[in-house]
């Protein structure tokens, strides 16, 4: 039932976006009561939250390879590559504008962006441990740099994210050449 939820706000926010998603849409479209919805989410920005949470994490998961420069470009690549897909980019569009304005979204999104960071500092600090020295040194910056460069193409729609330009932001966070 839970997953039929999740799934139910991703279908709506791919078609009919952020407006779509109310608490009467989900109920209809997962075939549940608004009160079993209620039960487990406060809003419906923290449902949208929670199916992103999940779908990023099922489309980008990377193993560790024990190469740290492959590690962070295939980390990025793959993260890239799933948030410029639909229905994922209506979902990290819409999940950004409601953060905005319900604070349980807020919090929700907070700790995916933590965890999305956390797992991208474990594969720089990685890099940096091999002998790797980023350019300025500062593994947050360098965190900062890689997501921002996401979250603007996805935002302001000045092109898409892709996997090539994943591996461009890789190798500059990285100051690598291959």
């Amino acid at each position: 039932m839970r997953q039929d939820v999740l799934a139910a706000a991703i279908r709506l926010v791919a078609g009919g976006g952020i407006a779509a998603l109310t608490m009467e849409g989900l109920a209809r479209e997962a075939g549940v009561s608004k009160q079993t919805i209620y039960r487990w989410w406060p809003s419906p920005g923290s449902v949208l939250l929670e199916a992103a949470v999940e779908t990023a994490g099922l489309q980008s998961a990377t193993p560790l390879t024990g190469d740290p420069v492959k590690d962070v470009e295939t980390f990025l690549f793959a993260t890239y590559r799933a948030a410029g897909t639909s229905p994922l980019i209506h979902v990290l569009r819409a999940i950004a504008s409601e953060a905005q304005r319900d604070q349980a979204a807020l919090e929700i999104f907070q700790g995916f962006t933590a965890l999305r960071r956390q797992l991208l500092r474990e594969r720089l600090r990685a890099a940096v441990e091999s002998g790797i020295h980023l350019p300025g040194g500062d593994v947050e910056m360098a965190i900062d740099t890689a997501f921002g460069a996401l979250w603007y193409r996805l935002l302001v729609r000045h092109r898409m994210p892709t996997g090539a330009y994943a591996r461009s932001v890789s190798r500059q966070i990285l100051g690598t050449t291959s």
